[in-house]
């Protein structure tokens, strides 16, 4: 972070007359989401960790019905589907994959709180997500095999739908920071200092 604020830094004045933010705000939100989806993985774990930790198979599933953010539905249903030759780990290995359907919920960003935890006004943030967003299918007709080399997401790993940003790896700005800052230079011309 220290690298790439010295490096890039001095071209914020260029960037915010472009684009209405800094180079510094990209390393802020970047940074940002990563935090936040490391702390909403870490949470999750430790809520999964709890159900798995209930001792009988009525325990387990209705403390996993109780999480909305894993599933809906009628933890009775759930229940008569499963066997009872079924184990406590086999239904708990049963219960994380299930989980696992709403993990692309982790990517999702909230914009609100990503302004929030930079200290940046909110429409600072969505500029820099929009910059830093594909919309879907937008690589389709793309060279695949030369994605190897040269990757597009490298540049604009965040996927805009018109209503929501997904931003399932924020630690790319940082793994290719090079990339995403000449993106945004573009046809920029900085100014002589």
């Amino acid at each position: 972070l220290r690298i790439a604020r010295e490096l890039y830094g001095v071209l914020d004045d260029d960037l915010i007359a472009a684009y209405g933010f800094g180079a510094t705000d990209v390393i802020e939100v970047a940074k940002a989401l990563l935090v936040d989806v490391e702390q909403r993985a870490s949470e999750r774990l430790r809520r999964l960790g709890t159900i798995i930790r209930c001792q009988t198979h009525a325990e387990m599933v209705h403390a996993f019905f109780r999480e909305p953010d894993f599933v809906e539905g009628d933890p009775e249903a759930f229940l008569r589907e499963i066997p009872e030759t079924v184990s406590r780990e086999q239904l708990a290995g049963r219960i994380m994959f299930h989980a696992d359907i709403q993990l692309l919920k982790l990517a999702i960003v909230d914009s609100e709180d990503i302004a929030h935890a930079t200290g940046r006004d909110r429409s600072v943030v969505v500029r820099v997500l929009e910059r830093l967003s594909r919309e879907p299918g937008s690589l389709s007709a793309d060279d695949i095999p030369h994605f190897f080399m040269g990757n597009p997401i490298w540049s604009t790993p965040c996927i805009s739908t018109g209503l929501e940003y997904f931003f399932p790896m924020p630690q790319l700005v940082f793994s290719h920071i090079h990339s995403v800052m000449l993106s945004l230079l573009g046809n920029i011309t900085p100014a002589v200092r």
